[in-house]
């Protein structure tokens, strides 16, 4: 036993109780040694009987005590042979340590692949939901798909179907041959049916030529070329007239009320640009009136406009007592005429995009006015296209060449 706050010497007769005392800096195998020798005091000694160890002896092998020990379960052998938990936690606490980790983690991994499962479900129902949706949508556009193409193909059949009623009502250019001495027609739609028109009437000696630009193009510029085309017809077939200036006058009046309706609620804005050039050849005179169009006359070279009347026909702000103004031309030998709608001169292109313009047709009507007519039409139709390039055809294109 140590008493570290005891410095003094320690003397038996003053404490017999205490068989052996040793300081801190004696070493433990030498108070053993000396412990032993005090075990074996004899009887008869002060400090044996005083410790109460008189008479002891240090066995030699002390296995018999431990045996009897444990067969008697005393201290400290209370709980040999038995494993207690206690026991079982001090040598194998870290090994339950890293199970109990390893079971807390399996735990906390399963709470997250079971969310992540039920949110996983939850995203496959939506996907599923969405892809039913998305199918009965495919399925509702196809057949709406299909629907409009049904309906886009009888669309397609009945403007071809006007196409051909539009063609059919202008001259075959058969007849033109047969009172022309040479002749071109240009005659391009913007789309597949267009606001642009020509119209023939020959007799034996003379003829009529007209070139008609009617407002829009596509569907409401053709319906109004059958306007314009039966109008004509009315005048010139039933009314017997070959006068340039009176045609249009009878024009306009009869466009303007057919256009205004009963009572002036019909359409407005709506009307239409010509051309009508009467030629007797045997008289070699060409008359020419125009509403909005001019005539171009090439002789020698020399290109000269002949303009229509700044008028156009049967728009509700035309004048219908207005009277248009015939222009009459001598026909000499080699002279070439040419009528043309805006759908050309108005053409945008070339490297800057400014329109096509009068002065350029005018070039190249001055500089092919002696080559043959179908030179004429190709050589003018390339020059049209190269100069639009890729930009789109804005408006309905006619032009009309012709020699008497």
């Amino acid at each position: 036993m140590e008493y570290t706050d005891f410095p003094f010497l320690l003397s038996t007769p003053l404490y017999p109780e205490w068989p052996i005392a040793k300081v801190r800096h004696t070493p433990n195998a030498l108070a053993k040694l000396v412990a032993s020798a005090l075990l074996e005091l004899p009887k008869d000694s002060p400090a044996a009987k005083a410790a109460k160890i008189e008479g002891w002896t240090i066995p030699l092998n002390y296995e018999s005590v431990d045996n009897l020990l444990k067969e008697l379960r005393i201290s400290p052998y209370e709980d040999y042979g038995r494993v207690t938990w206690r026991d079982i936690l001090r040598e194998h606490w870290k090994t339950i340590t890293a199970v109990l980790v390893f079971i807390v983690f399996m735990v906390v991994f399963s709470v997250y692949i079971f969310r992540l499962n039920i949110l996983l479900n939850v995203s496959r129902q939506e996907l599923n939901r969405e892809l039913t949706e998305r199918k009965k949508a495919e399925e509702k556009l196809a057949e709406s798909y299909k629907q409009l193409e049904m309906a886009n193909g009888q669309i397609m059949d009945s403007i071809h179907y006007a196409r051909s009623i539009q063609s059919s009502i202008m001259p075959k250019l058969q007849g033109l041959g047969v009172h022309m001495y040479d002749y071109f027609v240009i005659w391009r739609p913007r789309d597949i049916i267009g606001g642009d028109i020509y119209c023939f009437n020959g007799q034996h000696n003379d003829f009529m030529l007209a070139i008609i630009d009617c407002t829009g193009h596509g569907v409401p510029g053709a319906i109004m070329t059958m306007l314009a085309g039966s109008t004509l017809n009315r005048v010139v077939n039933e009314r017997g007239y070959t006068d340039p200036s009176t045609v249009l006058n009878s024009m306009n009046r009869l466009v303007r009320e057919m256009l205004s309706g009963e009572g002036g609620g019909g359409l407005h804005d709506n009307g239409l640009d010509i051309a009508i050039c009467y030629a007797d050849k045997q008289a070699r005179r060409l008359t020419f009136a125009g509403a909005k169009i001019s005539l171009f006359c090439v002789c020698g070279g020399a290109v000269k406009e002949i303009k229509g009347d700044r008028k156009s026909i049967g728009y509700q702000t035309s004048d219908p007592e207005y009277v248009f103004t015939n222009h009459k031309i001598d026909i000499t030998d080699g002279m070439s005429f040419y009528m043309m709608t805006d759908g050309i001169s108005d053409q945008i292109g070339g490297e800057q995009g400014l329109p096509f313009g009068k002065k350029r047709f005018k070039y190249l009507i001055a500089q092919h006015s002696t080559r043959p007519f179908h030179e004429q039409q190709t050589l003018l139709t390339e020059a049209f296209e190269s100069y639009r390039g890729q930009q789109q055809q804005r408006d309905d294109v006619t032009v009309i060449g012709f020699r008497v």
